[in-house]
């Protein structure tokens, strides 16, 4: 047989012809916008379901009523965030070359934002469901602020802050490399500013993380389709 007639052994394509994906190269290259979509959904979800900001003590006998919800809330908000975190990074199929600076760096600060701020409130969930039900509401105010007065967890819950940063910067970045419809750049844009006015807690936040969530899943679909 000659080398013109031998098949590709390697299922990698002649120069101009197509080639049909496989299950396995569909399911990976489908995997971090679905990421990216689900996450979205379970990280808004987990806020929606956090209690409101009360003070000081009124705020720890609340959590001490209602211990499973707490749970889930943190749970919700950690496994989203880390899918999120996964997922976002399916945007820099967009975009290539000069225009994908601001992209790029975007993205991967939110990434990263998104990483440590599962971690953050996994661990804190945690830690105040464990002391839920075992000591009095001000011994356990006095145990979270001891816990988040620790050096380590003040930088990991100060380095979520970089998810909203680098959203305001992809948001940016694709308005710039005009790869998305504008809406969707700007939803993207406002969408951390929208959170952090529900304040990233209680019912509102079905409203307050509307944004979030279609930016996400709006992100999904393109990088999908990339």
């Amino acid at each position: 047989m000659s080398a013109t007639t031998a098949p590709n052994a390697a299922g990698v394509a002649s120069p101009g012809t197509a080639t049909t994906p496989t299950a396995a190269g569909r399911l990976r290259r489908g995997t971090a916008p679905v990421a990216l979509a689900v996450g979205s959904v379970a990280a808004i979800a987990g806020m929606a379901l956090h209690a409101e900001g009360l003070p000081d003590e009124a705020f720890v006998r609340t959590i001490e009523s209602q211990p499973g919800q707490w749970l889930a809330s943190h749970l919700a908000l950690g496994l989203g965030m880390a899918l999120v975190a996964l997922g976002i990074t399916s945007v820099l199929r967009l975009v290539e070359g000069r225009q994908a600076k601001a992209v790029v760096v975007g993205t991967m600060v939110a990434a990263v934002g998104a990483a440590l701020m599962s971690l953050g409130d996994l661990a804190h969930g945690v830690v105040a469901f464990a002391l839920a039900g075992h000591v009095d509401a001000a011994a356990s105010l006095a145990a979270q602020e001891a816990y988040f007065a620790q050096p380590a967890i003040m930088i990991l819950s100060m380095a979520g802050m970089l998810l909203p940063l680098g959203l305001v910067i992809l948001g940016v970045g694709l308005f710039r490399a005009q790869v998305v419809p504008r809406w969707l750049a700007a939803v993207v844009l406002v969408s951390p500013i929208a959170v952090q006015a529900g304040m990233a807690s209680g019912p509102r936040m079905l409203a307050f993380g509307l944004p979030f969530v279609v930016a996400m899943g709006a992100l999904a679909r393109e990088t999908a389709r990339a």
